[in-house]
């Protein structure tokens, strides 16, 4: 299913957009009588329904502590280890094979990708692992006459690659997984915007007279009390 690109609504910090809506709500509650005279659309319920809805976009997006159990630090770490292994190889292919075949031989284990995958290109690094296991799985016998290559190397060889497609399989899900919940984030946080504007417009009708009530209502001066000091 293709992911749908959300677009905020709102022209502020999010954190920010939070604090400002929470504080006009409880704002509107204490003078919600004058809301009630100017329509019959407002009342307490309102702006109850719209505090939780803010609660609980307030907990799911900016109180959770939770991370991603996979990091780029831990692909990179695990791409330098394949590498080492690769340049093992390398050694060890041409140990088994006359010169003339070196050129031949690296290729179809994958030289061609060493290069970028080493400086971290992720899909060229699945692409060189590919090449070289399976001509490890072809030829390892070869490879491992006269002692050349160490009986052990195998394994540790996949075991290396395997944990590599593995950290960057689950990278790859968490990153679409925190693309979809940024846009989950902004069309919350739309929902919260468009009612709470709505409100403060009416605001500016209501209080009109009474300059020191509109500041109550004023999306600047809400804003401007609730900025977060990064």
């Amino acid at each position: 299913m293709e992911l749908q690109i959300v677009h905020p609504h709102y022209r502020c910090k999010e954190k920010e957009l939070i604090m400002a809506s929470i504080q006009a709500w409880e704002n509107y509650m204490r003078h919600v009588v004058n809301f009630k005279k100017f329509s019959p659309y407002y009342s307490e319920d309102r702006a109850i329904h719209q505090l939780a809805i803010i609660n609980e976009v307030q907990k799911k997006y900016f109180d959770s502590k939770e991370k991603n159990s996979i990091d780029s630090e831990q692909i990179k770490l695990q791409c330098i280890e394949v590498s080492r292994k690769w340049q093992l190889l390398k050694r060890y292919i041409q140990g088994a094979y006359p010169k003339k075949y070196h050129a031949s031989k690296l290729v179809n284990a994958g030289k061609d990708f060493y290069f970028t995958a080493y400086r971290f290109n992720y899909d060229d690094m699945k692409s060189l692992i590919e090449s070289s296991t399976n001509f490890l799985k072809n030829y390892k016998v070869i490879l491992q006459l006269d002692d050349n290559m160490p009986a052990s190397f195998y394994e540790e060889y996949i075991e290396a690659t395997l944990l590599f497609n593995t950290l960057y399989d689950e990278y790859k899900v968490n990153k679409e997984q925190s693309k979809s919940d940024k846009y989950d984030k902004i069309d919350a946080l739309n929902k919260i915007y468009k009612p709470l504007m709505e409100m403060l417009h009416d605001a500016k009708a209501i209080f009109i007279d009474d300059k020191k009530l509109l500041n109550l209502f004023s999306f600047y001066q809400l804003y401007e009390e609730n900025i977060v000091k990064d």
